[in-house]
């Protein structure tokens, strides 16, 4: 019943810490927030390099101020299920469980990017189809582990 918002990440991907560290993420949940308090998110750590180190995770959202649950998927079932392939990578889904947003997490302006999950919040809040619904993401590749 709840809008989540998925975002992929790792914490050794520069593209990923910057965004992080510039606060972009912080204020994309807070943005967000205040469209729809009761939006959840989760971030995905799909690296194979760092699934055995769970506790890295959670250390660097809290260094970031980002107060979310990190859901370890060393395995890359839940990458390979939403076909995520960098970090960050986004997805949004609405409160009825349809994928209504996939992509980037901004259009990668200089001076006021775009955020694309906001966007997607915001057509949602105001009954609107999500436009762009996919849009090409940017970053480190997703590392999955060999086989996978």
């Amino acid at each position: 019943g709840k809008v989540v918002v998925l975002e992929w990440m790792n914490p050794g991907c520069p593209v990923c810490r910057g965004k992080m560290e510039d606060g972009s993420v912080a204020k994309m949940m807070a943005d967000s927030k205040a469209i729809t308090p009761d939006v959840a998110f989760l971030f995905i750590n799909a690296t194979a390099a760092t699934a055995n180190k769970p506790a890295e995770s959670g250390e660097y959202l809290a260094k970031n101020k980002v107060m979310a649950p990190a859901l370890i998927d060393g395995d890359g079932m839940v990458g390979h299920a939403y076909a995520a392939k960098t970090t960050p990578h986004c997805y949004v889904i609405d409160s009825k469980g349809v994928l209504v947003y996939a992509g980037a997490i901004d259009d990668q302006g200089d001076k006021s990017p775009k955020n694309y999950v906001v966007n997607a919040i915001q057509a949602l809040k105001d009954g609107k189809d999500v436009s762009p619904a996919t849009t090409k993401p940017y970053g480190c590749s997703v590392k999955y582990g060999k086989g996978k």
